[in-house]
């Protein structure tokens, strides 16, 4: 739901619209809620986005180091 706000926000923002890329794990069921697994769940999106930006880092930001 958050994520869906930022992306809304960005879209409609005055040009140049920003970039925008949200990385979220699943951590629970709706009809189950428990955040059991929300450390977890935080720990593996954080993992995906550094893995994410290490291997593309050069493609998406050519001119920057």
């Amino acid at each position: 739901m958050e994520a869906y706000g930022v992306h809304c926000a960005c879209m409609e923002v005055a040009e140049p619209s920003p970039m925008f890329l949200c990385v979220k794990s699943v951590c629970d069921f709706a009809e189950d809620k428990s955040d059991d697994w929300q450390e977890y769940a935080a720990f593996t999106a954080a993992q995906f986005f550094w893995e994410f930006l290490a291997a593309e880092w050069g493609a998406l930001f050519p001119s920057w180091p």
